[in-house]
């Protein structure tokens, strides 16, 4: 699980170009494809509008504890702090 995300914005040079439904469009053919996420016995979505003022987020999960998803935030929010440069690599 730990280049899922990544993948995802290697592939277009820069994720804020891609929809929702092409993430999840390139998802779905990796798993069925055999890809990085073959294997994957757990998912989580996390779902972001900021149509309005008001920042929405919600999440969908698939076979993950509360625990689980709190974690994977935590490992994602590192990753991203150290792919942005606000950290140095493995002081996350």
């Amino acid at each position: 699980m730990d280049s899922n995300i990544v993948s995802l914005v290697d592939r277009t040079g820069s994720s804020k170009f891609q929809s929702p439904e092409m993430a999840l469009r390139e998802a779905l053919e990796d798993i069925k494809e055999g890809g990085c996420w073959e294997a994957s016995s757990k998912m989580l979505i996390i779902v972001v509008d900021d149509s309005t003022d008001e920042f929405k987020i919600g999440f969908a999960n698939a076979a993950m504890k509360a625990s689980e998803i709190i974690a994977a935030c935590e490992i994602l929010k590192s990753r991203m702090l150290v792919s942005m440069g606000h950290i140095g690599e493995g002081n996350g």
